[in-house]
Formats: structure tokens, C-alpha cells, sequence
């Protein structure tokens, strides 16, 4: 779902998959983000949480134990909730789903 909200100054666009800024418009109508290109990039401004780049080796370790996670992160790729919106603010939270 795309949440849009405002000030009168800018407009923003907020996928909930992944809580990505998607667009960032001014009242005169300039974009400030990039608007996907498949050729190029498909993504815009992906939250890459918990982590930047690459693992060492594909994995980490936690308590012991090793566990395995693609390049930065999982929540580019994860559903979001909107907790709380409105005119110009809105919350996204990241449950636990599994």
C-alpha cells in the first residue's frame, strides 16, 4: 500500500514494502528521487536494515549459533504496518512474522 503525505512545501510517497520513500515531490513538481528504471536499478530508496553491503560469507553469527541473510538485510523486501498516519507523518512499524 502507498501511503502519500504533505506540508504544502513537499509531497511524499511511502511503499509499505520495505518503508520506501518513493517519491519525494516539490509544490512546483520537481521529483528528488529516482523513479525506477528496470534497465538500471528497479529499486529507489530501499531501507537496508539491519545492515549495509555483504555478509562475510553469506552468514553471522548470534549466540552461537550461524544463520544466513542475503545482501542488506531484509527489510527492503518485507511488508510493513502503518501504524499511525496522517496528513504529513506516517509510522511504520516491522513485526516479527515468523
Amino acid at each position: 500500500m502507498i501511503f502519500t503525505i504533505g506540508n504544502g512545501v513537499l509531497s511524499a510517497k511511502i511503499d509499505t514494502l520495505g518503508a520506501q520513500l518513493i517519491s519525494l515531490t516539490s509544490a512546483s513538481g520537481t521529483e528528488y528521487i529516482w523513479q525506477r528504471d528496470e534497465e538500471y536499478w528497479a529499486d529507489c530508496s530501499p531501507l537496508l536494515f539491519p545492515y549495509i553491503a555483504r555478509l562475510y560469507g553469506g552468514r553471522y553469527t548470534l549466540n552461537g549459533k550461524q544463520y544466513e541473510m542475503g545482501i542488506h538485510g531484509f527489510a527492503a523486501h518485507s511488508e510493513f504496518t502503518a501504524e499511525d498516519a496522517c496528513r504529513d507523518s506516517v509510522t511504520m512499524v516491522l513485526h516479527e512474522n515468523g
